[in-house]
């Protein structure tokens, strides 16, 4: 007969991984990524928490950070930028060649 494992009978620093407890791994504050705001995470950086982050002005986007096993930051999403597409030419403006 096995023994059921929660949260509350595994000790301090520690988690549940299926019918044993893991050694949490913090991973440390997570820098922001690629046209990204500092991800919040204020549930903390230790093994399976999340961080979320938003895009810069300019991008659109977003996405989370988790932190895995091995101690580092698993994300997914990203920021891309923003295509406001070809302007057009103004009135009463011409176009000239940069030709060399």
């Amino acid at each position: 007969v096995y023994k059921s494992i929660t949260a509350s009978s595994c000790p301090s620093g520690t988690c549940t991984q299926g019918d044993c407890c893991a050694q949490l791994v913090d991973c440390g504050t997570p820098s922001a990524p690629p046209n990204g705001s500092p991800p919040n995470c204020s549930s903390g950086t230790t093994t399976g928490m999340k961080c979320t982050f938003d895009c810069l002005t300019g991008y659109t986007g977003g996405g989370k950070l988790t932190c895995i096993e091995t101690g580092t930051w698993n994300r997914t999403g990203s920021c891309t930028a923003v295509d406001c597409g070809y302007p057009g030419i103004p009135a009463n403006a011409s176009t000239l060649s940069c030709a060399s």
